[in-house]
């Protein structure tokens, strides 16, 4: 089964559920205990607002991008290292406010376990109006695509725009789907969302409830906690053989926080050669104050009188002003 975006497969489903709020258990989901509190979406397909391709690489390049969902948060660690250009459009877009109030609009449940997102028209179809490489190719294995990966959902080689997909179980792809980052918060959304199907009960199609995205927020500086980083890889060694490719990731995120001190480190200097200048100017600064003081201080003594000798008349200046001999001053 092919994983593609064209083709206008989806249409705007009709609203399942009135506008409220739901609550969900470990009972909904018995792999997690956590609840979950969903209010119903009430976005529609739309046409979304025209944001131009980025002419360049972000810098920085986002560190996380979080979905603000109808169901909650859902955090996800970019792999900013591997897919510069992935993340820079994804950056413009959700700057763009492109994803804002968007339905995920397609789900798999046999053979494929994906959430796809992405596509403001909610037709399958939907497209930025512009298109990019691929970056970060997986290996053509089984369960190449992990437990909570993020990916580009596309129409062939090189053909990415807007759309991406969530894997809510290891899944098995052909390795043309650019992984760009993984869920590091906020999964059990995801399997919440996952356990409630596909509407009609059908393998592949709309959700059965639909997963909203409110809002996208980009950080570029973010700090993963050791809990977080736990959580996602414990998990994915426990559901998968891909070690190797677990590794991978692992190194690829020593590499990105070396990255980022080198940054920091280079924006450390940067703000101490700030400081010596500033306070350096700031001396020069205190001793124009004190010169300027002092003429103050001049211009203050310095006088004129009029001194008078007979029926001449003489101005004379000075700190202390005086008349010459012979002449008496006036006034």
């Amino acid at each position: 089964m092919n994983f593609k975006k064209s083709g206008a497969i989806f249409v705007s489903v009709t609203l399942l559920f009135a506008v409220g709020s739901i609550g969900a258990s470990a009972a909904d989901n018995p792999s997690n205990a956590t609840v979950i509190t969903c209010q119903n979406s009430v976005s529609t397909g739309h046409n979304p607002p025209v944001v131009a391709a980025p002419t360049s690489i972000a810098n920085p390049l986002p560190r996380t991008i979080t979905l603000i969902t109808n169901c909650g948060n859902i955090t996800i660690r970019t792999l900013e290292n591997a897919v510069p250009v992935t993340l820079s459009a994804l950056s413009a877009l959700a700057k763009g406010n492109f994803y804002d109030n968007t339905n995920c609009h397609r789900m798999t449940t046999s053979g494929l376990y994906v959430i796809q997102c992405g596509d403001p028209t909610e037709t399958g179809s939907g497209s930025p109006g512009f298109a990019y490489v691929d970056e970060n190719l997986p290996k053509a294995t089984v369960d190449n695509y992990l437990n909570g990966y993020v990916a580009m959902a596309n129409s062939g080689p090189n053909t990415n725009g807007s759309q991406f997909f969530i894997t809510y179980k290891p899944t098995t792809l052909s390795p043309n789907y650019s992984i760009w980052g993984k869920v590091i918060q906020g999964m059990e959304i995801v399997n919440y969302i996952a356990s409630k199907g596909v509407s009609g009960g059908r393998a592949d199609g709309p959700l059965a409830f639909k997963l909203e995205i409110r809002d996208v927020v980009i950080d570029q500086f973010a700090a993963l906690s050791l809990k977080q980083l736990q959580d996602y890889y414990l998990e994915s060694i426990s559901t998968s053989n891909q070690s190797t490719t677990l590794m991978n990731d692992l190194y690829g995120e020593i590499a990105s926080y070396k990255s980022q001190v080198g940054v920091l480190s280079s924006k450390n200097e940067e703000l101490a050669n700030s400081l010596i200048t500033f306070k350096s100017t700031i001396d020069d600064l205190n001793t124009l104050v004190s010169q300027t003081k002092q003429e103050l201080q001049k211009i203050k003594g310095f006088k004129t009188i009029v001194c008078k000798k007979g029926n001449k008349f003489v101005g004379i200046s000075g700190n202390p002003a005086k008349c010459p001999a012979g002449y008496l001053p006036i006034g």
